[in-house]
């Protein structure tokens, strides 16, 4: 089977109520939460986390930008070989994003 890649921009606002996190937890978060089909060069900004470096917030910002492959009919341009696999995603799986827990 053979894939093209897709670019995708996301911005979206965290509000949380049983999860607090830092920036940086939250860009974690979000690169873990598209590894299984995106490139490796994934960028995910996070911003609006209030006080020192470390700091959790119930709300920040978001910004994602990565590309995922797509299937493709063979013989187009720029297409990679690539192959699809199931992923179950429920609220314990994937299990990266936490259990509620200050992050």
């Amino acid at each position: 089977m053979t894939g093209a890649w897709q670019h995708h921009k996301v911005n979206f606002s965290y509000m949380g109520y049983t999860s607090h996190f830092t920036c940086d937890g939250m860009e974690e978060r979000v690169r873990a939460s598209s590894a299984p089909g995106a490139r490796k060069d994934a960028r995910c900004v996070a911003s609006g986390c209030p006080g020192p470096i470390g700091a959790t917030s119930r709300s920040n910002w978001v910004n994602a930008d990565f590309y995922t492959l797509a299937p493709v009919d063979a013989g187009g341009s720029d297409t990679v070989k690539a192959s699809w696999t199931p992923l179950e995603v429920t609220p314990k799986r994937p299990n990266f994003m936490g259990d509620g827990t200050a992050n």
